[in-house]
């Protein structure tokens, strides 16, 4: 499934491109908190909930972004711990993060598209 078609069915799917709306329809639960200066934003499976962490010290308008970001982690990579790969592996991930930064986009492209 390509990127673009990924973002319209999860519109679709939701009714919404809000990413926090979307987040809400999904059960995936959002958490802003201080991430320090560099991390925007992470998401983690604990159990069988997913949870979005946040950086509360950006302003709303890169908060909005990451969240689009990480629902792209989300969709597109929803079984690939990017964390275990960067920190304990040699694996490059810098598909999995051009792949959600697309993703990314696009989901802002079609939130602004409808302001």
């Amino acid at each position: 499934m390509g990127i673009a078609n990924a973002v319209r069915k999860l519109i679709e799917k939701t009714g919404t491109c809000d990413p926090f709306r979307i987040c809400k329809e999904l059960d995936i639960i959002v958490v802003k908190q201080s991430l320090g200066t560099e991390t925007r934003g992470l998401i983690r499976k604990y159990k069988r909930s997913y949870i979005i962490c946040i950086n509360s010290d950006m302003d709303e308008f890169h908060q909005l972004r990451t969240c689009c970001h990480e629902l792209g982690h989300y969709v597109l990579h929803k079984n690939i711990n990017t964390l275990f790969l960067r920190t304990c592996t040699y694996l490059k991930i810098d598909k999995h993060e051009t792949e959600a930064e697309a993703f990314a986009d696009m989901m802002m492209n079609e939130l602004f598209k409808n302001i």
